[in-house]
């Protein structure tokens, strides 16, 4: 942490507090459709139905959920689209001494498809909304994809390649 403390401490910044992007590797983030309930029983729904997709013990976690109800376009019923992100709480725990140990104050943490995502659509200037979009990051050695539907971010996905195999 010494070198991001001599780089805050060479400058004065406006504000201490900082937004951490968590890699994939530090956290899940999953996009899933479930039959629709009452918004004033999401803050239980939602998890119950996480727990079918992300194997992880919810009571060592903390998670975050955003709800968009939609029509399904084949039976017209409606339903719940789900992007479900989560943590271990060791981590989040861990960042905020970090963080506090160079004199800045977590204000949030965030995976890395919301934060890839924001930075991509801010920046591009043939976004439009309500549709979908993939966003494709290319380096010698890896391929990254980010695809998004209705302005949220639901897949992130890397892919490594071998030189050694030339292309296909």
């Amino acid at each position: 942490l010494e070198p991001i403390k001599k780089i805050i401490e060479s400058k004065d910044w406006a504000t201490k507090d900082v937004v951490v992007s968590l890699a994939p590797n530090f956290s899940v983030h999953r996009h899933f459709v479930m039959e629709d309930v009452p918004r004033h029983y999401w803050k239980q729904a939602v998890p119950l139905q996480a727990r079918k997709y992300i194997h992880y013990p919810f009571e060592r976690a903390i998670y975050d959920f955003s709800v968009r109800p939609f029509y399904a376009e084949l039976t017209k019923n409606k339903q719940l689209e789900v992007v479900f992100s989560l943590t271990s709480k060791v981590i989040i725990a861990t960042i905020e001494k970090g963080m506090q140990t160079i004199g800045l104050k977590l204000a949030a943490v965030e995976t890395a498809p919301l934060s890839v995502f924001r930075l991509f659509n801010q920046t591009d200037k043939e976004a439009q909304k309500n549709v979908g979009k993939v966003y494709a990051n290319f380096s010698s050695y890896e391929g990254q994809f980010l695809f998004a539907i209705n302005n949220t971010p639901v897949l992130m996905r890397e892919v490594e390649v071998n030189p050694s195999m030339g292309t296909r």
